[in-house]
């Protein structure tokens, strides 16, 4: 074997080793956006549901819970307390504006959309809610808005105060 022969039969022995070098790497790869991907959402829904569970507990042993109660019974709110609700309403909205605009980006599974629909419809029995709603976008992202707007339609139509 000449030479030159060798040298051909080295090369083409680099370039196989090579392609299965690129493979093993592309693999490897795959494998690693697979885990990521998977911790990422993990740790959204953890998040997710930390966020939820600091928001309903202030909404069960503040101030909130009795506003909400006083609400519930068609009472007049002080200014003080409209202003707390307009804060809190601002607060729960941009959780599930953050919600909406995960699962828009593929972070949150279909069922995950599929409740968003129901909690925000849920929240839209409650008048300081929809007071709220009513001048939403000085605190929320249009496309959220028009996604509550036809959710709701309905309601909102229905329960106008």
């Amino acid at each position: 074997m000449s030479a030159l022969e060798l040298s051909q039969l080295l090369g083409n022995y680099g370039e196989f080793v090579g392609a299965i070098a690129i493979v093993i790497t592309l693999v490897y790869l795959a494998i690693q956006v697979r885990q990521n991907t998977h911790m990422m959402r993990a740790s959204i829904r953890q998040a997710r549901s930390d966020n939820a569970v600091h928001l309903y507990s202030l909404a069960a042993t503040s101030v909130v819970a009795e506003i909400r109660e006083k609400e519930s019974h068609g009472e007049a709110l002080t200014e003080v307390e409209e202003e707390r609700m307009l804060l809190w309403n601002i607060c729960i909205w941009r959780q599930q504006q953050t919600t909406f605009f995960q699962a828009q980006d593929g972070l949150l599974d279909a069922q995950t959309g599929d409740e968003q629909s129901t909690i925000v419809r849920a929240l839209m029995q409650f008048p300081s809610a929809r007071r709220f709603w009513a001048d939403p976008r000085r605190a929320l992202d249009s496309r959220f808005v028009a996604w509550v707007d036809g959710a709701t339609g309905n309601l909102l139509a229905g329960s106008e105060e």
